[in-house]
């Protein structure tokens, strides 16, 4: 929950007061590049920033939450205002993660597109292999209805092959629909189950000083 406890830093993004969930110096002996890959894909999310200390050093902070209001940094023309306590702060790096439940599902249905799209280039290979069965089929059947013009068992065998198509056809074009489905939403629950397993703790507490 984004609360800031009393006595926490005022962070601010061109005026507007960020509401975050903690904020801590990052370790020196991490690089921010490395501190940025070991904290990406856990459901939490970060600011790195940089400011001046009156001695002349440099501090880096990890600022973090669920769902942080980042809007500030996305779509502008010049650099983000970033102020820590009324301090003028560097962005050196921030991670907009899907930790919303909306925003879990927005990424999961993408994902499950992509692997659909993918899958559907492989079954369109089979589904012309059946189109073939069927127009076979149907080529069969209306062969044997037109010499079967006495026999009335025979018309009816001809009759079931031309039904045969199809149903190929249409078995095909079922079970490509059901396995895409199938797919999307598999995308769509790994993201969501990826949500409640999120290891935020472990994540933040490696970059971070004790």
């Amino acid at each position: 929950m984004n609360t800031p406890l009393p006595g926490d830093p005022v962070v601010t993004i061109n005026g507007a007061r960020l509401r975050y969930q903690g904020i801590a110096r990052v370790r020196a002996d991490l690089a921010t590049d490395l501190a940025v890959t070991r904290t990406r894909a856990n459901g939490v999310d970060e600011v790195f920033v940089s400011t001046a200390r009156a001695d002349g050093r440099v501090e880096r902070r990890l600022i973090y939450g669920d769902d942080l209001d980042l809007r500030g940094f996305k779509n502008v023309d010049a650099p983000p205002d970033v102020r820590v306590d009324g301090e003028r702060a560097n962005l050196l790096a921030y991670e907009d993660e899907p930790n919303a439940l909306a925003e879990r599902l927005v990424r999961g249905l993408a994902i499950g597109v992509k692997d659909a799209a993918e899958t559907v280039q492989l079954m369109a290979t089979k589904l012309v292999e059946q189109q073939a069965l069927t127009s076979t089929a149907l080529f069969l059947g209306g062969t044997a209805a037109a010499i079967a013009v006495g026999g009335g068992a025979l018309g009816l065998a001809g009759a079931a092959l031309a039904s045969v198509g199809p149903l190929v056809a249409g078995g095909a074009v079922l079970v490509c629909v059901v396995g895409v489905a199938l797919i999307v939403g598999a995308g769509v629950l790994r993201q969501v189950a990826f949500g409640r397993a999120e290891r935020k703790g472990e994540t933040i507490a490696g970059v971070v000083d004790p």
